[in-house]
């Protein structure tokens, strides 16, 4: 996976034959295997957003818990 490239965009086909993505997967329908594909696309997408919103917010707790781990252990001295 390069740089800036999120999973999803590394698990979408990318290479066509003729007008039509390359799969390994054959199915009965495909239809139905596009819809299914999609819905979990989208579901990897708005995890990978709730992972980016709740990693911040950890990295902000963790520094707020920092300085005021500092400021205790300064003003106990």
């Amino acid at each position: 996976m390069d740089a800036g490239e999120t999973m999803v965009e590394v698990i979408r086909p990318t290479t066509t034959l003729g007008s039509l993505p390359v799969s390994n997967v054959t199915t009965a329908s495909g239809d139905t295997h596009e819809g299914i594909k999609q819905y979990y696309i989208q579901k990897i997408e708005e995890l990978q957003v709730r992972k980016e919103f709740f990693g911040k917010k950890l990295r902000f707790f963790l520094v707020k818990c920092s300085r005021k781990k500092s400021k205790f252990t300064s003003s106990s001295s």
